[in-house]
């Protein structure tokens, strides 16, 4: 019965959270503290259970959005109204293990900061850091040969190859799947002309860490020195931009 009632105000935040933040332009940070301040002070004195429920809703909804803007929402969310008051969690785990270590993979894949590193395979099976397939412009593009919205964004890449190649526009591919036959399979069938590369089973862990990769396809468009400048960029962006 605890547990029903328990998952019943998570519910009713679940369902709280989109309406609440629709009310606000999140764009506009000086909208924030008008925002969030009455709604903590209110739940944390007065209904710990549904502050636990609600602010975990905002943050994880937030986070988990592709615009930027709403990610730096919930940064500021989990910085100001949740880490700094610990014991006001249920859930220790989550709120010292692992909002942290979702606030620093926000951090990571933020545009202007470097993107991170990672041992890659090629289809050879040599390894490669990611750090040194750099180019002009690099497209890292993030896929799964089952992926079905996967297979028309490879097709409009192919379309653009060459002009990618003209403007020194490297892709490099990075399967989310290990099984190296099933990619050699694809790549006869579909005879994309980039490079493609994959992680090892054990890296699986690293990887989902430190690459936001929950949705593919998932594209970075990075400078020459490695840093981020655009994510979940498609053909139409990318031609904008650079061709």
């Amino acid at each position: 019965q605890e547990s029903s009632r328990i998952g019943d105000i998570y519910s009713q935040a679940e369902d709280f959270a989109p309406k609440y933040l629709s009310i606000f332009n999140l764009k506009d940070t000086s909208e924030y503290k008008e925002a969030f301040d009455p709604l903590f002070t209110r739940l944390s004195n007065d209904n710990t259970e549904m502050y636990n429920a609600v602010f975990y809703n905002l943050f994880e909804l937030l986070r988990s959005e592709d615009e930027q803007y709403l990610k730096d929402v919930a940064l500021y969310i989990a910085k100001k109204y949740m880490l700094p008051y610990p014991a006001l969690w249920f859930d220790k785990t989550y709120i010292n293990e692992v909002v942290p270590a979702k606030i620093r993979r926000i951090e990571l894949n933020s545009p202007g900061s470097l993107v991170a590193d990672i041992s890659l395979k090629t289809m050879r099976g040599k390894e490669v850091p990611l750090s040194t397939l750099r180019s002009d412009h690099t497209i890292l593009y993030f896929f799964n040969p089952d992926c079905s919205a996967c297979q028309p964004l490879s097709f409009e890449f192919k379309q653009l190859y060459r002009s990618f190649r003209k403007k020194r526009i490297t892709i490099v591919a990075i399967s989310t799947i290990s099984d190296r036959s099933e990619l050699k399979k694809y790549i006869r069938k579909t005879r994309i002309p980039w490079r493609v590369f994959y992680t090892l089973p054990q890296q699986r862990e690293e990887l989902i860490n430190k690459f936001e990769i929950e949705r593919i396809p998932q594209t970075y468009l990075l400078n020459s020195k490695g840093v981020i400048l655009e994510k979940r960029i498609g053909p139409t962006k990318i031609k904008e931009l650079l061709l």
